[in-house]
């Protein structure tokens, strides 16, 4: 998951493929509307033929990308560190 916190702070639309979009990247994806998530090479083209028709744009919030930060991400490990010890 960390690669994809990067992809969330770069502020661009993420395309990301895999069989459940129930997974943990797939929740965050929905979440903060970031992008698609495909579930078949079939999907994907689909999709690609209704932006070229539809000139669909998309609209990103950077506001939302603070939560999935190095340093937000790095506190929450360091804070759950000393509730273990």
């Amino acid at each position: 998951l960390l690669k994809f916190f990067e992809y969330i702070n770069a502020n661009r639309p993420i395309l990301a493929f895999g069989r459940n979009e129930l997974s943990e990247s797939g929740k965050i994806l929905k979440k903060l509307r970031r992008g698609i998530y495909f579930k078949s090479n079939n999907d994907f083209y689909h999709f690609l033929k209704s932006i070229s028709l539809n000139n669909k744009k998309f609209v990103l919030n950077s506001e939302e990308n603070e939560e999935y930060s190095y340093e937000t991400q790095s506190l929450k490990l360091k804070n759950l560190i000393k509730k273990i010890y």
